[in-house]
Formats: structure tokens, sequence, C-alpha cells
């Protein structure tokens, strides 16, 4: 199993364990699960008090279990979503301060990602691009090392936007947390499926997990992971 493969099933394990859990710490197999009752959970973040913070994809909820592993009743947070295809609550990060934003798919025109702070305060952080039905990311991470927010964007289904530098499609993209609206991304890195899973390292290494089909992984000068050979076994 590659290294890139194994990170994604760790996420994937982590959202399971908290999708199938009880109030009560079990053990099944090697997984120990916490909570049950919850609703499409992803985008799993610690809060910095022991805690965890998770969105609720569909129901567009940001919820905490802490640091004792039980689930707080009330969400911290709760914006409006489009839900259809692979849109929703995509993306939750915190940063240094404790400050809490979310990536989502709007309910607006175009049903745009979006990016806000939601605790302490509500407020518009990134107006993205239109969403589509597949392939729109939204994973969202806080980076200490820059001071920026990384948001992943998917190639929103068009392929080859993802080379062109001006477009966010299949893009890692970092965000100035305290800028407007409309600021204008720098690209992290480019050529990207639908980067729906990643982690820093404490010494600032980006682990990315891709969600993209076939088997074989591409490399080229201009990204971790360039896609556009591997597009034919889509």
């Amino acid at each position: 199993m590659t290294r890139r493969r194994a990170f994604g099933l760790t996420i994937a394990l982590s959202i399971a364990a908290s999708a199938c859990g009880s109030t009560t710490t079990t053990h099944s197999g090697s997984a120990r699960v916490r909570v049950r009752g919850i609703d499409f959970p992803v985008a799993l973040a610690p809060d910095g008090a022991g805690g965890l913070l998770f969105a609720e994809r569909v129901s567009g909820r940001v919820r905490r279990v802490d640091a004792a592993g039980r689930l707080v009743p009330e969400p911290v947070a709760r914006v409006a979503v489009s839900v259809a295809g692979q849109r929703g609550l995509l993306g939750v990060a915190v940063d240094g301060a404790d400050r809490v934003f979310a990536a989502y798919t709007g309910t607006g025109p175009g049903r745009p990602i979006l990016v806000a702070e939601v605790v302490p305060e509500s407020r518009p952080v990134w107006s993205g691009p239109p969403s589509a039905k597949l392939a729109n990311g939204g994973h969202l991470v806080y980076d200490p090392h820059r001071a920026r927010l990384v948001i992943g964007i998917g190639d929103l289904l068009d392929r080859a936007r993802s080379a062109d530098p001006t477009a966010p499609n299949g893009k890692l993209l970092l965000l100035d947390p305290d800028g407007p609206p409309d600021q204008r991304p720098a690209v992290l890195s480019a050529r990207w499926n639908n980067p729906f899973a990643f982690a820093l390292t404490d010494a600032g290494a980006l682990w990315v997990a891709d969600n993209v089909p076939g088997e074989k992984a591409c490399h080229d000068k201009d990204s971790v992971l360039a896609m556009p050979d591997c597009w034919a076994s889509r």
C-alpha cells in the first residue's frame, strides 16, 4: 500500500468510527468508537482544547466532541448549504487564535464554494467559484507556517482548467483568513482531481489524499500529483 493510500484509509477509518460509534467507548477490532447519531461527518479538526471539531456535510452544522470523547449537544455553528451531489459543508479549520472557519457550498446563484469565519463571529473570508455536482474539494486547514488557510478545490468537472494558473479548478489555494471575500488566493499546488482530504505535519509538509479514479499515479514538475495522463481511466 502506498503512503498516499494509507493516509486516505486512516482518514476514512476516523470518519467511520465517529459515524458508527456509541456514547460509551467500545472496541471493534482496532477501532475505538465514541458517539453515534451523527449526520454524514467529514473534515475532522482538533479544537485546541483537547476536543475535536467536525462538519456534518448535509445539515451544515459544525459540531464538537470534547476532550473526554463526549459529543456536545449544541452545534458550534451552522451554515446554510446546498447539498446536491457532493456539495455541502465540506471543511473546518481552527487557527492559532481558536477562530473556527468553514468551507461549504452556498445556496445562492451558482451555489458557490465559500469560506467563512463561523466562531467567534460570522464573517465571509472568500467567495469562490460555482460548485459542481462532483469534484468540488472543499477541505480546509490552517497553516501556521504561512499564516494562511489552505483550501482544496476539485476540478469542478472541467479538467482542462486544472492546468490554468488563473482558474481555481484542481488547485490547493492559500487564503488570507483576515482577507476580504473577493481576495485572489495564491496557488500552492495544481492539477488535482478532487483533493478532499489533507493534513499538515508539524514540520509544515502537506499530505494530500486525492479522490482520483484509476490506479496510476502521475507526476510532473508543476505539482505533487498531476492527473492528465490518468484521466483516460475515468
